[in-house]
């Protein structure tokens, strides 16, 4: 099996073929932007590319039991959310199943092949200001809400006029 350079392609999910001898695995390739499908061949330990995707970065995948479709938790280039998709056995672009502005965090195929099942993750996040009064600050003060707007990646600053930025 070759290695690549760990700077530059990222291996993530592994998911065995049906078809003997095979598994495949999800690839991050950071310096194109790119993200892919390989496969790997068990007995000789050689990998060959299966698809290469542009803007979708499978996290997660899944073959179904009859090798018609692999099932992807991914997010796509614009979007911090994670979804669900499938391919084609045969190759191709991920097609959405969920599009949606909820967070899918996981992924997994029932035996059968007839259930998926996921976590689904809303956030909620309340921005709020502290005013100072005297030597003390009082309570918080919410300003804004958000439902999957914000989370604890997000942040605050302050502009030189005085407005607060987020």
């Amino acid at each position: 099996m070759q290695i690549k350079s760990a700077a530059s392609e990222l291996p993530g999910s592994l998911a065995w073929s049906p078809r003997d001898n095979e598994t495949y695995y999800s690839v991050h390739l950071l310096e194109q932007g790119l993200a892919a499908i390989d496969i790997l061949d068990v007995g000789t330990g050689k990998s060959h590319r299966f698809v290469t995707f542009k803007g979708k970065f499978p996290n997660e995948i899944h073959w179904s039991p009859n090798g018609r479709a692999v099932f992807a938790n991914y997010v796509q280039t614009g979007a911090s959310l994670g979804q669900i998709g499938f391919l084609q056995g045969t190759g191709g672009d991920i097609e959405p199943i969920t599009r949606d502005t909820n967070q899918y965090a996981t992924l997994t195929l029932s035996a059968d092949g007839r259930t998926l099942a996921t976590v689904l993750a809303r956030s909620n996040a309340t921005i709020s200001v502290l005013s100072k009064a005297g030597r003390e600050f009082g309570a918080p003060r919410p300003l804004l809400s958000q439902t999957n707007e914000f989370n604890e990646g997000s942040r605050l600053s302050w502009s030189a006029d005085g407005n607060l930025l987020v």
